[in-house]
């Protein structure tokens, strides 16, 4: 990819190039040459409207936040940014403000956890991004179920230590009439992201496609609204049966965050007991093959001794890349001459 990138410099067709490359780039996990690529496009036009949206997301896996935070931004002043398309950046700022809010909290001991979670202004703005971006259009479920999520998450925490929800206002008696805000607002959210749902899956049965994260979502809005563990786990077994590694592991690291701050906690438990059966399965596997070093005299070098170290380093470096695509357990069998 990145020999077809520098092929393209010169050509009329050099900046359409450019985009072809990075999106390929983003789709094999090179986040670092996808950047490079796109950051030339972004160049040559700031206000491209494709390109600040690739960025939006790439500087997000690279850990970059604010400058994520950066282009989105310019999406969003777009005037010709369409309403789908400002529901989306909404929820990549939203999802900016989520990484955010998790760093407050998941390395403190769990005694302080869920105060930590709560006190964090992070939780709130991220809240408000996933809100905005389901407003511009309520087709766009992703980010209805991730401020529903939120929203949950946040009145648990408040019920749970009244105290540090308090801390917001001027008194008391504030904290409960805010708090009472945030469980009416829950209604209607709730009910707003069913009907989304709803009508996108009788969008999709129309058409007769399969939709693996529709259905993951339809499990993650029973998780938050059920009263009923046993249907939960249902709704993960039936979402997850033609779902990916990747798509599993989105899921149970969701449902995670909500067991580390005791949100949820029965529905949590029987969503983790389905997720965890398909964890069952052999983890990701590198195979090793390889040759010896050369013998003391050989005429033609093929793997001289002096080339040891060269040579680890660079299977070290192609392991590491294959650990960070894959997100999961890694196991490597080599034999040995």
């Amino acid at each position: 990819m990145k020999l077809l990138q520098t092929e393209a410099v010169g050509f009329p067709w050099q900046m359409e190039g450019y985009r072809v490359v990075g999106k390929a780039q983003f789709r094999k996990n090179a986040y670092a040459d996808a950047c490079e690529t796109w950051e030339a496009v972004h160049d040559d036009a700031l206000d491209d409207l494709e390109a600040n949206l690739w960025l939006g997301t790439i500087y997000q896996r690279l850990g970059k936040l604010a400058d994520s935070d950066l282009v989105l931004r310019r999406v969003v002043e777009n005037s010709a940014t369409t309403p789908w398309r400002q529901a989306e950046v909404y929820a990549l700022m939203g999802r900016n403000d989520k990484e955010r809010w998790k760093a407050a909290w998941e390395t403190v001991a769990a005694a302080q956890r869920q105060e930590e979670a709560l006190r964090s202004p992070f939780l709130a703005e991220s809240y408000t991004n996933y809100l905005l971006g389901f407003q511009q259009d309520l087709n766009h479920y992703y980010s209805g179920i991730n401020a529903l999520s939120l929203l949950v998450t946040q009145i648990a925490l408040a019920d749970a230590s009244p105290e540090v929800w308090n801390e917001n206002f001027q008194d008391s008696e504030e904290g409960v009439r805010q708090l009472a805000r945030r469980k009416d607002e829950l209604v209607k959210l709730r009910g707003s992201v069913a009907m989304s749902l709803e009508a996108a899956e009788a969008r999709r049965q129309r058409a007769g496609k399969d939709d693996v994260w529709l259905g993951i979502t339809l499990a993650d809005l029973a998780c938050l609204t059920s009263g009923s563990p046993a249907f939960v786990a249902s709704q993960y077994r039936k979402a997850l049966a033609s779902a990916h590694d990747v798509d599993r592991e989105a899921v149970f690291r969701q449902l995670t965050l909500y067991k580390q701050l005791a949100v949820m906690p029965a529905n949590v438990a029987a969503a983790l007991q389905v997720v965890s059966s398909w964890q069952s399965k052999p983890p990701h596997t590198l195979l090793f093959t390889g040759d010896r070093l050369d013998a003391p005299g050989r005429a033609a070098s093929r793997f001289p001794a002096n080339k040891v170290a060269e040579a680890r380093q660079a299977i070290k470096d192609a392991i590491c890349r294959e650990v960070a695509r894959v997100q999961k357990p890694v196991v490597g069998i080599a034999g040995g001459r």
